[in-house]
């Protein structure tokens, strides 16, 4: 049994890591509040770390416990939680589908393609998350790894660009810190929520601890990605001009250039921020399959796909 459970803590970590990453990235430093980035990062991805232990807990003990019907109360309560977890994961797959579009909108799609692209991006994303869930790990992994080796490289051919000044940490005042804490908490930490509350629904078994390690390793994991990424960003730029700029890790990004015909690797970001986004709305839709299944299990197959299509129609509206 040890020899098969750790490939699956493998794959949950690669998972966490890169929904952890997400479409934060593209927000990244999230503020213009110049000062208290980098103190708002490490503070968010500490909260993030408690938020995603704290749901996975108490998703184990409070929804994988069997509901009977003399316990109304409970029942009820359950119902209006995982309503409240729904309401969650639907808003951040809609903002990370609506991020990725406007992104990509700017960079790499033609002209009145958003829209297209977004629909083919839903339904890839419910396709993942009705299928199998080996399936999805499997994708995971194999993004995690491509994602790892973007921002290993992509860090390592920005050193020449580097300014030894914009290494200098100082310490914020609280008006800067809380400018940049909020926006942070609430793009870095919340989303936490709908993935913990998946991988204590998704797992098999009678609700054992067993998510809480991997869980814990891709928070981490992800947030040291999302480090390299924030350094490259304030060490190429510095936080003033890095917090003005609507994306900033894309654009320290292009600055780099390789060999005598300027090769711009610019393209190993985008492979990142796909990934990231693709996982962290299918998961979304899988937490939205989950909640749903576990008080209508015959309705649960087809949450992810009105999942996509409402997130598509909203899309539209906003």
């Amino acid at each position: 049994m040890k020899a098969k459970e750790r490939p699956r803590g493998l794959h949950q970590i690669a998972l966490v890591a890169l929904f952890t990453l997400g479409n934060t990235l593209l927000h990244f430093p999230w503020t213009s509040a110049q000062a208290g980035v980098t103190i708002s990062f490490l503070l968010s991805s500490v909260t993030a770390l408690l938020f995603g232990l704290g749901s996975s807990f108490f998703a184990v003990r409070f929804f994988r416990r069997p509901l009977w019907k003399k316990e109304k109360l409970r029942m009820v309560l359950c119902v209006l939680l995982a309503a409240a977890v729904c309401a969650l994961a639907f808003l951040f797959a809609v903002r990370a589908t609506r991020d990725l579009r406007s992104f990509f909108e700017g960079t790499l799609l033609p002209h009145g393609t958003g829209l297209v692209f977004a629909a083919l991006f839903l339904a890839v994303c419910a396709w993942l998350s009705r299928g199998p869930r080996r399936g999805m790990d499997v994708f995971a992994l194999i993004a995690f790894f491509s994602a790892l080796a973007a921002v290993g490289v992509l860090f390592l051919l920005s050193i020449p660009q580097f300014h030894a000044e914009y290494g200098n940490i100082e310490l914020p005042s609280a008006k800067a810190v809380g400018a940049s804490v909020l926006p942070a908490f609430a793009e870095f930490a919340l989303p936490m929520f709908p993935l913990g509350v998946y991988l204590a629904l998704a797992k098999p078994g009678k609700g054992k601890m067993r998510s809480q390690r991997p869980l814990a390793a891709g928070i981490l994991t992800g947030g040291a990605m999302m480090l390299l990424c924030v350094l490259q960003t304030l060490l190429t730029f510095g936080e003033s001009y890095a917090a003005s700029l609507q994306y900033p890790y894309s654009a320290a990004v292009r600055v780099v250039s390789v060999g005598a015909y300027a090769f711009r690797p610019e393209l190993f970001s985008y492979l990142l921020d796909f990934s990231a986004c693709l996982v962290r709305v299918s998961v979304c839709f899988s937490c939205l399959k989950f909640s749903v299944g576990r008080f209508l299990p015959r309705f649960r197959n087809r949450v992810p796909l009105l999942a996509a299509l409402f997130a598509f129609v909203a899309l539209c509206i906003f």
